[in-house]
């Protein structure tokens, strides 16, 4: 069985956090070892079924969200307190065969990278792929960029968004999000 990690920025309502939970779960029952790398400490909406959770304190988490806010009303600046050492510290230690990270971590795939080099790295890009050159990382394209050269692999949704990454990639899987209501119409 593998040892996946998924890395999600927190678990509060959302389509990427919805779809995450579902499949980390999924593979954790099925056998498979399963972290769920969550960068906040906020309350979860969606339940953890895996068999790691790792997440920071709540204390040193909320202490560096004041310092980042504080930076911010002073200086208009947050670049001192940026995700990098939430995304270190959660991803120091442990191993694994794969590591899946979501779109708040794409910058940080070379902090992830050269923590865990053995591990084969995948971007999943959970909207199309417009939107994440026109839009998300409109300005940190070049970052973008050389983190999809260097993914492993990039999973997308659909046919329009893996025809435009494998420019950047060749290996593209298409995976369809998940279906989480029953037969019946109800949610699961």
């Amino acid at each position: 069985m593998a040892n996946v990690a998924f890395a999600v920025s927190s678990l509060s309502m959302g389509g990427i956090e919805r779809v995450t939970t579902t499949i980390a779960n999924g593979l954790a029952a099925q056998g498979h070892e399963v972290t769920l790398v969550n960068l906040s400490n906020r309350k979860e909406y969606f339940p953890v079924r895996t068999q790691y959770h790792l997440k920071p304190g709540w204390l040193s988490y909320n202490w560096w969200r004041v310092k980042r806010k504080l930076a911010y009303l002073s200086h208009g600046d947050t670049s001192m307190y940026t995700w990098g050492p939430w995304v270190s510290s959660q991803f120091n230690g442990g191993k694994y065969d794969f590591i899946i990270l979501n779109p708040d971590f794409f910058i940080y795939y070379d902090i992830v990278k050269k923590l865990h080099p053995e591990s084969k790295i995948y971007l999943w890009m959970h909207n199309n792929y417009d939107t994440y050159v026109s839009r998300y990382f409109k300005t940190k394209i070049d970052i973008l960029e050389e983190s999809v050269k260097q993914a492993d692999g990039i999973i997308c949704l659909e046919s329009y968004s893996a025809r435009r990454w494998r420019r950047w990639n060749t290996c593209v899987h298409v995976i369809h999000n998940p279906l989480t209501m029953d037969d019946d119409g109800a949610h699961s």
